[in-house]
């Protein structure tokens, strides 16, 4: 809330065995300021008030700051970011919104206005997956929930980055954004670094029932790119031996159902 902070110049002091130096900056904070008056109002391109497309009251409730409260300049940042988010998820991808102060020292106070702007309706023109050597396309374009074409929504590709990171396949995926061949398309990039989705696992031991045990398992999340898991598992002691083939499709013949074959061979 001390919004007519000023820092002074810094005043730098050699220490007396002149191996260091001392900085010190010196502030004056002034006095805290509380919010006055608080209004959000969209605008054209004149700059000219217009109607709001999203509900005054639905807006106001993402803003917390409150007439009388100590100003926060990082909480109406927070709250701004919330806003954004509800034309981005409408399709106005390149909406601004910017806070203005005006602040009365002699009362105390500062005045809020926040103006939008919010431009045209974006669609998604294109999809790029970049960085998949192993991967094909066609396994993370699968857990998109947006699609080229569609309406741009801020939530759509936020929870798409989610879905293709919960592959377990990358290392990381990062999401970029494009101008479009024209101002009301976008294109998204899908960044994607692969990282080695087989495990290969053996073990051994000595049971007085068994005697001897040996265990190994071979797995692979990712298999051939494809997005199919495949396992092989085998287990020998001296009373018993377990041969086990599984594998499993995510996505079965394209439908949202999932698919498991197995297969094995015990001897007892």
């Amino acid at each position: 809330g001390y919004l007519a902070m000023r820092a002074g110049t810094p005043r730098i002091d050699l220490t007396p065995d002149r191996r260091h130096v001392d900085i010190t900056i010196p502030v004056d904070e002034g006095p805290r300021i509380r919010v006055g008056r608080l209004r959000i109002v969209e605008i054209d391109e004149n700059d000219q008030e217009i109607d709001s497309l999203i509900p005054r009251r639905e807006i106001r409730e993402k803003v917390h700051l409150q007439p009388d409260d100590w100003f926060s300049r990082s909480s109406i940042a927070r709250d701004l970011l919330e806003v954004t988010r509800l034309y981005r998820d409408r399709g106005y991808a390149r909406v601004q919104i910017e806070p203005h102060t005006d602040v009365d020292l002699v009362r105390r106070t500062v005045s809020v206005l926040v103006t939008i702007r919010r431009g045209n309706p974006v669609h998604i023109e294109r999809i790029e997956i970049r960085g998949n050597s192993k991967t094909r396309d066609l396994v993370i374009r699968r857990e998109l929930v947006i699609s080229e074409g569609d309406l741009y929504s801020q939530t759509l590709v936020e929870r798409s980055k989610l879905r293709v990171t919960a592959l377990g396949y990358f290392e990381h995926v990062d999401v970029s954004e494009e101008e479009g061949s024209s101002p009301d398309k976008l294109v998204l990039n899908f960044e994607v670094a692969e990282k080695s989705t087989g495990t290969f696992q053996v073990g051994a031991g000595f049971s007085s029932i068994e005697s001897f045990i040996f265990t190994a398992q071979v797995q692979q999340q990712n298999l051939f790119g494809f997005g199919q898991a495949l396992s092989l598992q085998l287990q020998l002691s001296g009373i018993r031996q377990l041969a086990q083939v599984r594998l499993v499709e995510p996505y079965l013949f394209g439908t949202d159902w999932t698919g498991a074959v197995e297969a094995y061979r015990r001897v007892l």
